[in-house]
């Protein structure tokens, strides 16, 4: 079993802010609302982004930093109060694949790097990021639980966010030819 901590002391504060970034902050955003939940989501997957990078494969994280971009690009825009139901539709594909579920994008990434932790020997790491996980989903529930239902008519937004959900969904049915692109698996 290789060491997690090397003989580099900054290697080491980056992989030990980063499990901090992935666990913390999805146990502060089940107790905040609205946007200020899913910054600390935000926060929370820089932290899953940091340990793909350091201990699995920069590659690895380029799929899951494509993943974040359309996931919390849909939640950021579904935030807006009085939101139709296609909104509410897009924003839950989105979480979805956030929280790390099969077959979204999301998904992939997260399997990838909790196999490869718990493969290496490290169980404790992998648990407590599957842990952080699912913190993160029940924010997520909490936060779709907020949004609207109001109805209104589909537009901008409306589309945006069911783009970005729907992307991310697609993306992850083909998430082999995706990461081929960036060499991940």
């Amino acid at each position: 079993m290789t060491p997690i901590l090397t003989d580099n002391p900054l290697k080491d504060a980056i992989f030990i802010a980063s499990l901090v970034l992935a666990s913390g902050f999805s146990v502060l955003a089940l107790a905040s609302e609205g946007r200020g939940r899913i910054l600390l989501l935000l926060v929370s997957s820089l932290g899953w982004f940091g340990i793909m990078a350091d201990k699995i494969s920069l590659n690895l994280s380029f799929v899951f930093l494509l993943a974040n971009v359309l996931g919390f690009t849909g939640l950021f825009v579904s935030a807006k109060p009085g939101s139709g139901p296609f909104v509410r539709l897009g924003a839950a594909l989105c979480a979805i694949s956030i929280a790390g579920l099969p077959p979204f994008l999301g998904f992939w990434p997260k399997f990838v790097t909790v196999l490869s932790l718990s493969t290496a020997g490290y169980i404790w790491i992998s648990a407590l990021l599957v842990l952080s996980n699912l913190f993160a989903m029940l924010s997520l529930l909490k936060f779709l639980d907020g949004t609207s239902s109001k109805e209104g008519k589909a537009g901008f937004i409306s589309y945006t966010v069911l783009a970005s959900g729907g992307l991310s969904l697609v993306l992850g049915l083909f998430a082999k030819q995706v990461s081929s692109l960036f060499g991940a698996f």
